[in-house]
């Protein structure tokens, strides 16, 4: 999956686009507007803002189509709009895949469709000058990292922001200004431990992690990086009561001596 600039040619006002051209990339594309989505529903959610307001609130970029088909349909027909958003999720995954492979390539033509920002979609071959093609690291458009120069404490967030509480919670412990990941889901494991070493090495003490408890597998996983980094603690700050299984969890950082304290 590439980042493309393309037009008719170099005379005509380029737009940008994201090049798809074999199944991999479809796959590639499913996971990165899944992401966005979830991105944006999060945001729609944490605002309050209710579903016939949701046609004044659309996303940025490719995933604007498959918005703009929820909305349309709720109005029209009503229904749940993270269950008609999934069908049209679907249904335009499935399309891509057709047009895929109805596209005719000639010789010397480019194979594949092409995304617009607005989520149309484009044969490449009919937009043959293509400039600054370049493959496009995806998952980084799903994650945050944020290194505060002085900063004590880094903040592990699922959601695309931190929650208010952490800063409050952060305050009373005298940090004003934290380090921190958002969009922990779309983090490698050695992704995380890189940061969490870097974080360490620049004066950083210690993790800190709101959850719910219920994700026993992404904490055992930032656990692990935890300990993989030398003297880094880590605080957990349960916002509902944790699995069962989540015990695991707390014996193996407090046999590691990691777990300064949970709330």
């Amino acid at each position: 999956m590439k980042k493309v600039k393309a037009g008719y040619s170099a005379a005509h006002e380029l737009f940008d686009g994201i090049l798809i051209q074999n199944m991999s990339d479809v796959m590639d594309f499913r996971d990165y507007a899944e992401g966005k989505i979830k991105e944006h529903l999060t945001w729609i959610w944490g605002r309050g803002i209710e579903p016939e307001r949701y046609d004044h609130y659309y996303p940025i970029g490719p995933c604007r189509a498959i918005w703009g088909a929820m909305v349309v349909d709720i109005k029209v027909k009503g229904g749940v709009p993270w269950l008609k958003l999934d069908e049209h999720f679907k249904r335009y995954l499935v399309m891509l895949v057709e047009h895929l492979d109805a596209t005719e390539v000639l010789e010397n033509e480019i194979p594949g469709m092409i995304i617009n920002q607005n989520g149309g979609l484009c044969p490449a071959n009919n937009y043959p000058y293509q400039v600054d093609a370049e493959e496009f690291d995806w998952e980084a458009e799903l994650f945050n990292i944020v290194l505060e120069p002085g900063s004590k404490y880094i903040c592990l967030e699922n959601d695309p922001t931190l929650e208010a509480e952490a800063f409050t919670w952060l305050n009373e412990h005298n940090e004003e200004k934290p380090s921190y990941i958002t969009g922990l889901r779309y983090v490698s494991g050695e992704k995380l431990t890189s940061v969490l070493q870097m974080f360490k090495e620049s004066g950083g003490e210690c993790v800190y992690v709101r959850t719910t408890g219920g994700d026993v597998a992404q904490a055992m996983d930032y656990a692990r990086s935890v300990i993989s980094v030398e003297g880094l603690a880590i605080f957990i700050h349960f916002t509902a009561a944790p699995a069962t299984d989540f015990a695991k969890v707390i014996e193996l950082l407090e046999s590691e001596g990691r777990l300064i304290g949970r709330a």
